[in-house]
């Protein structure tokens, strides 16, 4: 089936796996050799998924260490698997992953010993928008083990929409009786499980962005009207001396410190309670600095125009008519 698929002249490549990229593989006991482990639940967790040896080529991934499957990794053959860089900087840090042994299971599991081969990236393994601290998993070849249910990984050359009726004709080719399920482009099948993530962020973006406004609002009203009280103080300044300008500063600077104070305060509550956010962020941090950034310079900018046209009519009061008032 695979064969037939890549041969076909609208397909770049083809190939097979039990869980597809950002779909989530389970977590698993497994052993790593040389370690040990007193009991069962001692035993680390690790993601699994098996596919054929042009899977990382069809998603466009080369190995960052080693090798990935050949046609050559069979049943006959050496068992072998792939780790990625999750796996490494969690249970191999600083030492060399390469050729040492896995086996999934705990203390009774029968499994065989694979050795590990190579390195590739995460793949979002865990699924995407879920939680990054278990996204370490390994790969192993599909020849291998078995699997009840595979997904058909294909990359096209145009439209992948083009590339079901390819697909089911293939497979209705060699198994007339085998239906396929759910053909769609691979960011279609990601987004199915991300459905609570694109509601949930768009609800949150529009109070976000209504809690800014109102912020802002409160911000300018609250600084303008402070501006406004002090119009007498103003005129008497100006008629001990001051100049506009200097009088302009001192209002500003007096309003920008109080500013800062309370863009400092709020940007340390900001990044504690963002950390309980994290979980329904995908792609960004939720201490994102564009978002810190961006939210400063709006409230700075507010605060600045709310003190600056007060200021400016305070500093244009005939002195005179403030003295008597």
């Amino acid at each position: 089936l695979q064969d037939g698929l890549a041969a076909h002249p609208e397909i770049v490549s083809a190939s097979l796996t039990d869980v597809l990229p950002g779909k989530g593989a389970g977590l698993g006991s497994f052993a790593l050799e040389g370690e040990a482990y007193p009991t069962d639940r001692d035993y680390p967790l690790a993601r699994g998924v098996k596919v054929t040896p042009e899977f990382f080529a069809t998603v466009g991934v080369e190995p960052l260490q080693g090798r990935t499957f050949t046609r050559g990794d069979d049943r006959e053959s050496l068992p072998v698997a792939v780790v990625n860089e999750s796996f490494v900087r969690r249970f191999s840090p600083g030492e060399e992953i390469l050729g040492r042994r896995v086996r999934r299971g705990t203390s009774e599991s029968e499994a065989a010993w694979r050795t590990v081969v190579g390195v590739v990236p995460d793949l979002y393994m865990e699924g995407v928008g879920q939680d990054r601290d278990n996204a370490q998993g390994m790969y192993w070849p599909l020849a291998q083990d078995d699997a009840q249910f595979v997904s058909i990984a294909v990359r096209g050359r145009g439209d992948p929409a083009t590339l079901a009726p390819i697909i089911r004709d293939e497979v209705a080719r060699h198994s007339p009786d085998t239906p396929i399920y759910w053909p769609q482009t691979l960011e279609a099948a990601v987004n199915e499980d991300l459905w609570w993530v694109d509601l949930f962020g768009g609800l949150f973006a529009i109070f976000g962005l209504g809690a800014l406004f109102l912020a802002a609002l409160g911000l300018y009203g609250v600084m303008a009207f402070s501006v406004k009280q002090r119009t007498h103080e103003v005129g008497i300044r100006m008629a001990l001396g001051a100049e506009g300008g200097s009088v302009l500063r001192l209002i500003l600077r007096q309003g920008v410190v109080q500013v800062f104070l309370g863009l400092f305060i709020g940007l340390g509550l900001g990044a504690l309670l963002s950390r309980g956010l994290r979980q329904g962020f995908t792609l960004v941090e939720p201490w994102d600095p564009q978002v810190f950034v961006g939210i400063c310079l709006v409230l700075l900018t507010t605060a600045f125009l709310a003190t600056i046209f007060p200021a400016r009519r305070a500093t244009k009061v005939d002195p005179v008519e403030a003295l008597r008032d």
